[in-house]
């Protein structure tokens, strides 16, 4: 039971990455938002860095589980994104 939770971990993670590198990009083209894009990027970083740092501690088989978590995320944001508009 307990493992499930670190795949759902896992999920939030990769929805919260992903939706945050799809915002990250749109502040780069921005003119004048180089500052804040840069601080949003070292932000979504650090924040998957520290919970993948986290959940390794606890084992391999929950730090395996949250990346595939992570990949069902990633995969959840980019459906979504290819069904708007990209500008």
């Amino acid at each position: 039971m307990v493992l499930i939770l670190f795949a759902l971990a896992g999920v939030a993670l990769g929805v919260a990455y992903f939706y945050a590198l799809d915002r990250n990009v749109r502040l780069y083209r921005r003119p004048g938002m180089r500052a804040l894009a840069v601080a949003v990027h070292l932000a979504r970083l650090l924040m998957l860095a520290g919970a993948l740092i986290i959940i390794a501690r606890v084992g391999a088989l929950p730090l395996l589980l949250s990346f595939a978590g992570l990949l069902l995320g990633r995969w959840w944001v980019l459906s979504r994104a290819g069904r708007r508009d990209p500008t």
